[in-house]
């Protein structure tokens, strides 16, 4: 009885002791917690320390970008035209090798039915035979003459059988248009006291060698699609050559068009928006990837986070379990005691 009674009085004088050590328990389980928020404060740190590399490293790329497109828009626009080779260009296209060499058989349809006849007798003239000459009437001649001595002021001249064959495409093969291409001729370049002139009248310039100078011509054409800027970049660029060579107004020669269809066709004077559009490449890939980085450490920070709420939290509800039983020891102890008195 008397261990009974011992044991009952160990339990209760060590059960404060072991509510303490509960106690310091779960005092020490919260210390996880805060070495969570440390972690997850370095986490944090890290990703933004990545966050700011890639956006460097992106900022770094995008302003070399920039550099190298700028350099080489720089470099085409340094590079004028080479007159030499319009005038190669314009000879490879007609097989003419005199620049000078301008059709000037004047508005007489009778020399220009004489000319072409002796042109098909010596074999030069190949456009069309006699008997198709025959058939075409002299406005039919006068108007194919009109055109080609357009072209030979637009580029530079050309002889007798290309002659012949710009008055076949027209009124024999029929693959220019003479209606669509009469009221483009009201429209000169070589009007115009410089290259700078023709930028205010850049839609018309377009709409110009569109018509008399399509793709699927007999002379002179260009070979892509030219935007307005870019026009007006060629433009510039052309004006600033003209005045270095210091040419008299209306005197340049090969003429202005021929100059303007060279440049575009070899790509050159592009306009400042290939330049813009590297730039926007370079933004758009610079957004993209501080867009990536800030997914990554949003979702470390969540899942940080969430590793945060998944701990236990033990000091919610301290435990009595010790200090009840305890006091129904205490209460056995007390009965026996009190039982064995009374008996």
């Amino acid at each position: 009885m008397k261990k009974i009674i011992w044991f009952g009085l160990m339990t209760l004088a060590f059960s404060p002791l072991m509510v303490h050590a509960d106690e310091t328990a779960t005092s020490g389980s919260d210390n996880p917690v805060a070495v969570s928020e440390t972690l997850s404060s370095e986490g944090q740190t890290d990703s933004e320390q990545i966050q700011n590399s890639a956006q460097e490293s992106t900022a770094e790329d995008q302003e070399t970008d920039q550099s190298a497109t700028s350099e080489t828009t720089a470099d085409e626009n340094q590079e004028p035209v080479d007159s030499e080779a319009v005038i190669a260009s314009i000879q490879a296209e007609t097989g003419t090798q005199n620049v000078n060499e301008i059709n000037t058989l004047a508005d007489e349809p009778s020399s220009l039915r004489s000319a072409l006849t002796q042109g098909i007798t010596e074999g030069s003239v190949t456009a069309f035979t006699q008997e198709q000459l025959d058939q075409l009437t002299d406005e039919e001649l006068i108007n194919g003459n009109r055109l080609a001595l357009r072209y030979s002021s637009d580029a530079m001249g050309f002889d007798i059988a290309y002659l012949a064959k710009i008055i076949g495409a027209l009124f024999v093969d029929q693959t220019l248009s003479w209606e669509a291409i009469e009221p483009q001729l009201a429209f000169d370049a070589n009007s115009y006291a410089s290259f700078a002139d023709l930028i205010p009248v850049v839609d018309q310039l377009q709409e110009y060698l569109r018509v008399v100078y399509p793709a699927d011509g007999v002379f002179l054409h260009l070979n892509q699609a030219v935007s307005n800027e870019w026009m007006i970049s060629i433009l510039t660029n052309l004006n600033q050559m003209e005045q270095e060579m210091q040419v008299d107004p209306g005197a340049f020669v090969p003429g202005r068009i021929s100059y303007i269809i060279q440049a575009a066709n070899d790509s050159m004077y592009l306009p400042t928006g290939t330049q813009t559009s590297t730039t926007e490449e370079a933004t758009a890939t610079s957004t993209t990837a501080q867009e990536t980085a800030t997914t990554t450490s949003s979702k470390e920070a969540n899942a940080t986070a969430d590793g945060e709420k998944t701990l236990p939290k033990t000091n919610e509800a301290p435990s009595y379990t010790l200090l009840i039983a305890g006091i129904i020891l205490l209460l056995i102890v007390f009965l026996i005691l009190w039982r064995r008195k009374k008996k």
